[in-house]
């Protein structure tokens, strides 16, 4: 439950709830049909909280679900924790995830930010997102989790060259602090070589065993 900021919400901010099968199974099992979502307070209270399912966008894991609650669904959450689960399904383990739900605070409009970006992906609208993205770093230019998801975006887009400069953007701000995350290096050298790729400098082989 909103995963993207840490599980966090104010009123009136976008919740997004993604379910994943975990299975041994090769291809893992098909979700059941016409899966329900509850969300109860504290008080272990049904919290009438209006979900729409999202239709999977095409490169997505074909074993994850999304719920978008809208703005105008949240706005009237009252601060606090909140429990949303799925109801029981015959032959799965449900687990359930928690949503904090906090008093308005104007130094979260980052996180806010990154939530509507992961809506708008899951939306199909990356135009949008990456509009997103420019926006936040434009407000700040060291916000480096608005760096990571624009490269990202520029990535899934096949522009290597300049998601690569939006990662060397957000690693300069990781070196500020002396973090340089394996994630973010990682990013960065998929990058790389696929803009070597695309110049025809490097090729993909495939190995075989004769």
């Amino acid at each position: 439950v909103n995963e993207t900021v840490g599980s966090i919400a104010e009123p009136g901010w976008p919740v997004i709830v993604a379910a994943t099968i975990l299975s041994e199974k090769e291809p893992p099992p098909a979700f059941p049909a016409n899966l329900q979502l509850t969300v109860t307070d504290e008080n272990d209270k049904t919290v009438p909280l209006v979900f729409e399912p999202v239709q999977k966008p095409a490169e997505s894991d074909e074993a994850q679900l999304f719920w978008i609650a809208s703005e105008s669904a949240t706005q009237g959450l009252a601060p606090g924790r909140y429990h949303v689960s799925l109801e029981p399904v015959n032959g799965f383990a449900i687990e359930s995830g928690d949503l904090i739900v906090e008093e308005t605070n104007p130094e979260h409009a980052s996180w806010l930010g990154l939530l509507n970006i992961q809506r708008s992906l899951l939306l199909g609208k990356d135009d949008e997102a990456l509009a997103q993205t420019d926006q936040m770093t434009t407000s700040d230019e060291k916000n480096a989790d608005a760096w990571i998801a624009k490269g990202d975006i520029l990535m899934a887009q096949d522009l290597p060259d300049e998601a690569l400069k939006a990662y060397d953007e957000a690693l300069g701000l990781q070196k500020e602090t002396d973090s340089e995350p394996l994630f973010l290096e990682e990013r960065r050298r998929a990058a790389f070589f696929r803009s070597l790729e695309k110049r025809g400098v490097v090729t993909t082989t495939t190995d075989t065993q004769p």
